[in-house]
């Protein structure tokens, strides 16, 4: 998280691969993250002070959880069949 304090419109750019995944909000609310100089992460800012916060939620992340839980309670239920 960051707390910046801009005097007009900013485009943040922040020095950081924009990879898939990165999520952004500006005062809790979420922002469209935007990529800079063809590889960077960026969003626009309006004049005033906020408090900044980069998430990285991948895609893969989720759908790997996911599965790893359904394969898990899959497991246990199988077992319980087999005693």
């Amino acid at each position: 998280a960051m707390e910046v304090d801009f005097p007009q419109d900013t485009t943040l750019v922040v020095s950081d691969n924009a990879y898939p995944g990165w999520k952004a909000t500006v005062d809790g609310q979420p922002v469209p993250t935007l990529t800079a100089s063809t590889s960077l992460r960026s969003i626009n800012v309006s004049p005033g002070q906020h408090l900044i916060e980069f998430i990285y939620q991948p895609l893969s992340f989720t759908l790997g959880l996911s599965l790893s839980i359904i394969s898990l309670i899959g497991l246990q239920l199988w077992s319980k069949k087999l005693a």
